[in-house]
């Protein structure tokens, strides 16, 4: 949005010179404006504070589930040094079986390499004639019965050390459980880490995008500031107008005024700029041609002008214009003798000088009233008065 002061200076560009862009409001359209900003910024205002308290909510939960992963991870460093010391103890069983079922077998080759040698002893000792004579038969007898109680002490050391390898398979047996119950808790603490870590990067990208919001918000907060500042300084500066003099005052007549910010969207010519934006010239030349009884309004002012591509008045068919010239006011009273409106250019202090002539915006006067003051018809609407030391140019203007 532009400033007032950039409207009235685009308003009076179309003296003789270029015309400058701006949009010019009425009172009641910039007082809305700012109603509206005020509302806009309150809005913000409200959703950067709920941000904030998300964002908040979002870095105390980012915490929260910062020490969840670390005590998950020390949890399962714990379980990853038990499978690693039941691991080791689960060897040292199987080394114990092994060592066990190496004696066992050990063990029974020694004692039937013992009976072996003992059967070899007492069968050397006769030939086979005499193999069946009562002391080779007792030395056999003794024989049998060594065997058999060599086979009945290993049977004996076998049970023992059976029971011995039991009692380390059942060792075996309970930690390879364990192993199994610390394996599956091992992999439901990395499940639950990659959860919380996952977890994490989701809130730690909602915190920075809701940062980024919050970024954007107190920008957007500082811009409606910024508008809000702007619109009061327009209203400020329209509300200025009213006391830049009191010699020559407004006094519309229904019958052939104009106001050049009731066509927004009317363009001049083939330029870009609209009669809301620079028409205050095009719109004199309208209310003078309707009052000398050719009723041209401002769009149809337009069509029969011409413009450049800048929005600058070439020329116009709707009046004689004898174009600006430095201002008289004896000629302009005699000219409202005879009933003949003048239109002139005044200069603005808040704008500055906008031509050779210094001025800043046109008007039309019509005349005067009997005390002595100047009647007007200003394109930018009613209620605003000028100094006759403000008019620095004058533009005579006669019928076609």
């Amino acid at each position: 949005m532009k400033k007032y002061l950039t409207v009235l200076l685009s308003i009076s560009m179309l003296l003789l010179s270029a015309p400058t862009a701006a949009e010019a409001k009425t009172a009641t359209q910039l007082q809305q404006e700012l109603d509206a900003a005020k509302k806009q910024a309150e809005l913000i205002k409200q959703q950067k504070a709920q941000k904030e308290k998300d964002a908040s909510a979002i870095a105390s939960l980012i915490k929260r589930i910062d020490g969840d992963i670390k005590s998950t991870q020390s949890s399962l460093q714990s379980t990853s040094q038990k499978l690693v010391n039941v691991a080791n103890d689960i060897s040292t069983t199987n080394e114990q079986l092994s060592k066990s079922e190496a004696r066992m077998a050990e063990l029974k080759v020694q004692i039937e390499q013992l009976i072996a040698e003992q059967y070899q002893q007492y069968i050397t000792k006769s030939d086979i004639i005499t193999a069946f004579s009562g002391s080779t038969l007792k030395e056999s007898v003794e024989i049998a019965d060594y065997q058999a109680s060599l086979d009945s002490e290993l049977e004996k050391i076998a049970a023992d050390e059976e029971i011995t390898r039991n009692q380390i398979r059942d060792t075996r047996t309970s930690l390879e459980q364990q192993q199994s119950q610390l394996q599956g808790l091992k992999e439901q603490q990395v499940a639950q880490k990659n959860n919380l870590e996952s977890e994490q990067q989701k809130k730690n990208k909602a915190l920075t995008d809701t940062k980024g919001t919050i970024a954007d918000l107190a920008q957007d907060e500082a811009e409606v500031a910024k508008k809000i500042k702007e619109v009061q300084a327009q209203i400020t500066a329209l509300a200025n107008t009213k006391r830049w003099g009191g010699q020559i005052i407004s006094d519309n007549d229904s019958s052939w005024y104009f106001s050049q910010l009731d066509y927004p969207n009317n363009k001049l010519g083939n330029s870009r700029y609209t009669i809301a934006q620079y028409g205050c010239l095009i719109t004199s030349l309208g209310m003078v041609a309707t009052f000398y009884g050719s009723r041209n309004d401002p769009p149809t002012a337009v069509a029969n002008s011409s413009f450049n591509s800048g929005g600058y008045l070439l020329s116009t068919n709707i009046v004689n214009d004898g174009g600006s010239q430095a201002v008289n006011w004896d000629y302009i009273d005699l000219e409202l003798s005879k009933d003949h409106p003048v239109i002139v250019g005044v200069y603005l202090s808040s704008i500055g000088s906008l031509n050779s002539y210094g001025v800043s915006h046109f008007i039309v006067i019509k005349g005067k009233n009997s005390a002595g003051k100047y009647l007007m018809h200003d394109p930018i609407g009613a209620g605003r008065g000028y100094d006759l030391s403000q008019v620095k140019a004058m533009r005579i203007i006669r019928p076609n």
